[in-house]
């Protein structure tokens, strides 16, 4: 049983997740991502436009009409989220924390992948890999994941990218997608990345907070790392410490956007506070070749 709270918290997600997932939102990951191959389905007459390369010449002969074949994709694909909730994860300057976020993300990605009759499942990780539901299909699936995700209390101090990508690198056999949703503070996972990179479709979808990017510009403040505890006095009212903060940030991205690159990882920056349709829209459109 689930109290009311949640409940409606799920329904809430269920149903705005669903209303953005548009026709050309699922199309457009639909074109992103490729099934293994194209199977054979049937024989049909020749019509104006059809490739000549795909005329079946023994149908054609017995019938003294031309027939083509006609192919299907075979998708069999399954979806891994691999979502981190360690807890530099509960940082948040906005209404929710990255890790409600990135929740709702998981929902969106899920729902996308199961409206494309995809199986998707979930990997939660900390410093280790802390919970697995094996992918499957369908809505209620879905919902079971969404609702594990919400009411699950890490227990992890820091966060290991590397473990996470090794145990899926060990449990996924054939190739899969793979989503891993994270802030990426952490360090030493390039090995593990590439070798993830090379076996499966992998996205590396960043969630920040705008303050991580953008620096108090007044104020005193103590900052503490909840993986490391380690604390650090900021003053808001210093040009040259929000310079230093605000150059920390694009180096620290500079260097993740080009290790992401050479590893052959896909890599998607989001925000919160802004509509991810969008962003994630133009990520496949551009990953599916149609702009």
């Amino acid at each position: 049983m689930i109290d009311s709270k949640l409940a409606a918290r799920l329904e809430r997600i269920r149903v705005l997740t669903r209303r953005k997932i548009t026709a050309a939102f699922a199309g457009d990951y639909l074109s992103a991502f490729k099934g293994r191959g194209m199977e054979f389905e049937e024989v049909r007459p020749y019509q104006p436009g059809d490739e000549v390369k795909f005329i079946d010449w023994n149908v054609t002969a017995r019938s003294s009409e031309p027939y083509v074949k006609v192919y299907r994709e075979e998708r069999e694909l399954s979806m891994m989220l691999l979502l981190d909730l360690s807890p530099s994860g509960l940082f948040s300057s906005q209404e929710k924390s990255k890790n409600q976020l990135a929740a709702e993300l998981c929902a969106m990605l899920a729902y996308t992948a199961v409206s494309n009759q995809d199986r998707v499942g979930l990997a939660v990780l900390t410093d280790y890999v802390e919970k697995v539901i094996p992918p499957a299909r369908g809505n209620r699936h879905v919902m079971h994941l969404i609702r594990d995700v919400l009411t699950y209390e890490p227990e992890g101090s820091a966060t290991s990218i590397s473990a996470a990508l090794e145990y899926v690198n060990n449990i996924l056999k054939k190739k899969s997608i793979l989503f891993l949703i994270s802030d990426f503070h952490d360090e030493g996972y390039e090995h593990h990345l590439a070798a993830a990179a090379e076996k499966h479709d992998l996205v590396c979808i960043q969630l920040l907070d705008p303050r991580e990017e953008k620096a108090p510009d007044r104020g005193l403040y103590r900052f503490k790392d909840p993986e490391t505890g380690s604390t650090r006095l900021y003053d808001g009212r210093s040009p040259r410490s929000r310079k230093v903060w605000e150059d920390l940030y694009r180096i620290r991205q500079d260097r993740l956007r080009k290790m992401m690159h050479e590893k052959g990882a896909d890599f998607l920056t989001l925000h919160a506070g802004e509509d991810w349709v969008l962003p994630l829209s133009r990520f496949f459109m551009k990953r599916g070749g149609l702009i």
